[in-house]
């Protein structure tokens, strides 16, 4: 924040000209709204950005301040908008980025920031349509720089939200893709469903025409939703091909971003499906030796605090299909041991917990998943599913009915993973009734017929609990199910991770 907050008043002073030698010189800002900027730096040096937006906004109140130059009322309104939202204002920040986002001269930083308002208010369809008019007219930048926030904002919106639609068409004709691995086809078999539901056969054939991605193959080879607009000569026999052509595409890329972790991780996982999994455990002590070896201080990759832990964890998986388990549990200590941006990292630690319950440990799972502070609705469902097994491997009936209970009262944020736990539980009927209810939903329907397909074997952690998932998988009602909106298939590939 100290950066920014220093940018309003030096903003401001380059305006007048105090900070650029360039012709021409815009007019200079009247010294009664220089005297409120530089009271509102001040309001923010001590943090009270409250107060800091109240003397902006009294700035442009003033009659000198109606009269200022379009870029510096933007200017003005933008960090109203930011010191707001810093301040707890939500609805006040987001008024003031709308407004910001209306002066012909916005920026690509004034769009984001009215996103990023507009998603902390939960306003998804906002969310889409300002990163749609960001990608119009920025691509390249938005691309590089925001293509996770993108994908978040499609996921975000309700499958039939016309935003959704909206920001998918424009996004696949303006050729988007992955800022370092390439191709968005995770988007594109959206924007498939999206063509179909609407009767646009010609364009979701299109669409899905240049899917390519493996594990997306596989949902089109999958769910017969796509079966009058997938190619039919595609089959599974495909996919060791489509794999071996990510992982060398992938493994290129890395090469010629060789400071990008996140490129790794998704070579690791490509490997992982064509069973080299010595090769993925390779790859993770090398890049942790780059990154050891360092002399300097800083990171070695761009993206070491978002994409490290990723790596390690595909690692772990990698170690778990060797055999060699205590192997893995390091493994994924160390990813759970990876910060994300000076922030706990949830998603790893959280896995780690999973793991820990399989390899016999319920007592430190429970310890670990406690530790997790801040989290995504269904951070907490599988938080709450860590508890359950643990409760139930330690025979504590109370605190497992109580978790069993959070995963039931909130099954709308992770439908599967309540599934599980019923299947943990031993409810065999209701596992296969949540299941089923899966597959009859068109949202989950992708997603579930994916995670019953039967990939080439791979060693567990528990294989037990694996066994009990595939006996479930065999039961008349649930084939019933599967066959109603799809097909089991026989993959020669294994899973990713």
């Amino acid at each position: 924040m100290t950066a920014l907050r220093a940018l309003a008043l030096a903003g401001l002073l380059a305006l007048s000209g105090a900070g650029a030698a360039q012709a021409p010189q815009p007019a200079p800002v009247p010294d009664a709204v220089l005297a409120k900027v530089r009271a509102s730096d001040q309001a923010a040096g001590r943090e009270d950005f409250s107060a800091a937006a109240d003397r902006l906004a009294e700035a442009l109140e003033l009659p000198e301040g109606a009269s200022l130059a379009p870029t510096a009322q933007r200017r003005l309104h933008a960090y109203i908008a930011r010191y707001a939202a810093w301040s707890g204002d939500l609805p006040r920040g987001l008024r003031h980025a709308r407004l910001t986002t209306g002066f012909a001269d916005a920026e690509l930083e004034d769009w984001a920031m009215h996103a990023y308002i507009a998603r902390d208010l939960g306003l998804h369809d906002e969310v889409a349509d300002t990163f749609r008019e960001a990608f119009r007219r920025w691509p390249r930048q938005v691309r590089q720089d925001h293509d996770l926030d993108v994908a978040q904002a499609v996921w975000a919106t309700d499958f039939d939200s016309p935003a959704r639609y909206a920001l998918l068409k424009t996004l696949y004709e303006g050729g988007f893709e992955w800022a370092w691995t390439g191709p968005a086809d995770e988007l594109w078999l959206d924007l498939a469903l999206q063509h179909l539901a609407r009767g646009e056969q010609a364009a979701a054939r299109e669409v899905v025409a240049g899917i390519t991605h493996p594990r997306l193959v596989i949902e089109l080879l999958a769910d017969r939703r796509y079966d009058a607009v997938r190619d039919p000569a595609l089959t599974a026999e495909a996919l060791p091909r489509l794999a071996r052509r990510r992982a060398d595409d992938l493994r290129a890329r890395a090469l010629l971003d060789s400071g990008v972790v996140g490129i790794q991780a998704e070579y690791a996982s490509a490997l992982l499906m064509l069973g080299e999994n010595e090769d993925v455990v390779a790859l993770a002590e090398q890049v942790a030796a780059t990154i050891a070896d360092n002399p300097f201080k800083g990171d070695v990759y761009v993206d070491q605090h978002e994409q490290l832990s990723w790596l390690y964890d595909r690692a772990g998986e990698a170690l778990v299909r060797l055999g060699r388990k205590d192997e893995a549990i390091a493994m994924y200590r160390r990813a759970a041991a990876t910060r994300e941006d000076g922030q706990d990292n949830v998603s790893q630690v959280l896995t780690l917990a999973h793991h820990l319950v399989s390899a016999g440990q319920p007592r430190e799972a429970l310890e670990v998943a406690a530790s997790v502070g801040r989290m995504s609705p269904f951070g907490r469902m599988v938080q709450a599913s860590v508890q359950h097994r643990a409760a139930l491997a330690l025979g504590d009936q109370e605190a497992a009915d109580a978790a069993l209970g959070y995963l039931r009262d909130n099954r709308e944020q992770g439908e599967s993973v309540y599934a599980e736990a019923l299947l943990d539980r031993g409810q065999d009927d209701a596992a296969a009734a949540a299941l089923v209810a899966n597959l009859e939903n068109p949202v989950e329907r992708g997603d579930t017929l994916y995670s019953v397909q039967r990939f080439r074997d791979s060693a567990s952690l528990e294989p037990a609990r694996d066994a009990r998932w595939r006996a479930m998988l065999e039961r008349e009602d649930v084939q019933a199910a599967i066959n109603r909106h799809g097909r089991l298939l026989e993959l020669p590939i294994h899973a990713p991770w």
